[in-house]
């Protein structure tokens, strides 16, 4: 292989300047060292200025580029609420004459921290129209830019033609609303009863190469990118979700989402999913009259920057295991060491309190029904699905295990279905209309855990697109391990949910600018991953130190 050739320029003196501008319909400056000048003008016409930090300097921020380019310089912007860059935003520069050099090409490249591993975009812009020494580049794609998040881009000089993105992007719009409940004594300070944030998410759709933790080979690939405007900050948050078609269905391969700010500001978290199956998410083509279900077999792991992680591995039953370490506040790391049997028992040992290793708890027995619950380290020669155990060392709880619905394990039941329906009026200006629905409705009980839970997610689609999708869980929670109360865990006394987690959101897909619907159905899929991931990150909270705060 002979050697890469790469543009031959000058070194540019090491720098770093910044400044505050507005974002707005018009060009803004750029802040550069003397002898340079460049402005950004937004391809939209954003209706309200937007204030933004600036920051410029030659030292590249983030993960290395091509070998074939030459940067010269990297901007990096900070917007105070979110944006969106058109498609057409302008990056104009003028450089010392050294730096403008005959036969080399100039690019903006982009580097979307909610989507690292797509690396830098090389192709965002156009390649640069040079007249003396300015330099004029247009973007090829829209960019959403989050509050409080910072977005690179790169001023670099090439002898090659990178290739332009060929993704399209949409952008929906919502509302998210969680409510709490507690039916036992909570410390000081309360947690949260209700929260609600305005949700703005946008969608990044291509091909896009698969993954290791996935598979090998290529796939559909949705890039959702969420902000929620809570009323004291803003969270970020992300999701790749990997689709295919067959058997005339649309297939999900698996997820990988990451969260910006999770429950703990120290850390930020990761979590990929994999199925070993496809789960069947909608008919290909969309069509009225089909019912069908998945079985929740996957493969979960969740990885912390401190350095932890712990993987959870589902059974087409919904039985599990799942081994690993969770980052804490306080600094030292919490084991998790969960099994999940088929009939309901099962242990829960490690990380909670010092001198208790593990519970077991047994299969609902006698009359009335009850679990018997030990605190006796398990024996580690015999599965914890072994039955009879344990000896109740330590209490009984009422059997609180509600009815499955029909037509799954006692573990996980799914319905799915496409229906012809009327859109809600939280659909926005398809409220009313005739629409397809496409329904997934969901039960898992987690009996070790300690809870029960349903998710159901509704799309609307209509001619040309998603008008909008509509998802809600409920979480019914039994067992509290290291929440407010003494003795720990506290159990249920009388069979009924000690606290109950709502989390409700709707959004609504924003038109063309002649009216048109214009989002695809695989947008639809992205946001209830995207959903599906908050709820799973609110599933960990259940078995962290301080439970669901």
């Amino acid at each position: 292989m002979g050697a890469v050739r790469r543009p031959s320029l000058p070194p540019i003196p090491p720098f770093q300047v910044s400044a505050r501008t507005e974002l707005g319909s018009s060009a803004v400056p750029i802040p550069l060292p003397s002898g340079f000048s460049g402005t950004l003008t937004p391809g939209n016409r954003i209706v309200k200025q937007v204030s933004a930090a600036m920051v410029v300097g030659n030292a590249n921020p983030v993960a290395t580029m091509a070998p074939n380019a030459v940067p010269l310089l990297f901007l990096t912007v900070t917007p105070g609420t979110n944006v969106q860059l058109g498609a057409g935003t302008s990056f104009v520069f003028t450089l010392p004459s050294e730096y403008v050099v005959a036969g080399t090409r100039y690019y903006v490249a982009a580097y979307d921290p909610g989507n690292p591993t797509a690396g830098w975009t090389l192709g965002y812009t156009t390649p640069a129209a040079i007249t003396g020494d300015t330099l004029t580049m247009t973007s090829r794609i829209s960019r959403f830019l989050a509050a409080g998040i910072a977005y690179n881009f790169a001023l670099y000089a090439t002898y090659g033609s990178p290739q332009p993105p060929s993704q399209q992007q949409y952008t929906m719009v919502g509302q998210l609303v969680q409510r709490y409940t507690y039916a036992y004594p909570t410390g000081s300070p309360k947690p949260p009863i209700q929260s609600s944030a305005t949700v703005t998410e946008s969608f990044l759709i291509g091909k896009a190469k698969l993954p290791p933790s996935i598979g090998h080979g290529s796939a559909f690939r949705v890039h959702v990118t969420e902000a929620d405007a809570g009323a004291l900050q803003t969270s970020v948050k992300s999701t790749d979700a990997y689709l295919t078609a067959s058997g005339g269905f649309e297939g999900l391969l698996g997820t990988v989402s990451f969260e910006f700010a999770p429950w703990a500001t120290t850390y930020a978290q990761t979590t990929n999913t994999v199925y070993p199956v496809p789960l069947a998410i909608a008919p290909s083509p969309a069509t009225a009259g089909k019912t069908w279900s998945n079985s929740p077999a996957a493969t979960v792991v969740q990885s912390f920057s401190g350095g932890q992680s712990y993987q959870r591995t589902i059974a087409a039953d919904g039985s599990y295991s799942e081994t690993g370490s969770i980052p804490l506040p306080s600094g030292t790391p919490q084991a998790v060491a969960i099994t999940e049997c088929s009939n309901g028992q099962g242990v829960y040992g490690y990380g909670f309190d010092t001198g208790e290793p593990a519970y077991s708890f047994a299969a609902p027995t006698s009359s009335p029904s009850v679990i018997p619950v030990s605190t006796t380290a398990p024996d580690q020669s015999l599965s914890p699905c072994v039955a009879p155990r344990p000896r109740p060392a330590y209490t009984h709880v009422p059997a609180w295990f509600p009815s499955p619905p029909p037509g799954g394990s006692p573990l996980y039941a799914e319905s799915d279905a496409s229906t012809t329906a009327t859109a809600p009026k939280t659909c926005g200006r398809i409220a009313g209309k005739a629409a397809l629905l496409i329904s997934r409705n969901t039960w898992r009980l987690d009996t070790i855990v300690g809870y029960a839970e349903r998710t159901l997610t509704r799309t609307y689609l209509v001619a040309g697109g998603v008008g909008c999708v509509v998802m809600r869980d409920d979480m019914n929670v039994y067992y509290d391990w290291l929440g407010d109360v003494k003795p720990r865990p506290y159990l249920t006394l009388s069979g009924a949910p000690i606290a109950t987690v709502t989390t409700s959101e709707f959004l609504v897909g924003l038109p063309s600018p002649k009216g048109a619907q214009i989002i695809p159905s695989s947008v639809a899929e992205g946001a209830q991953r995207q959903f599906t991931a908050r709820i799973d990150r609110l599933r960990t909270k259940l078995i962290l130190h301080g439970g669901l705060r």
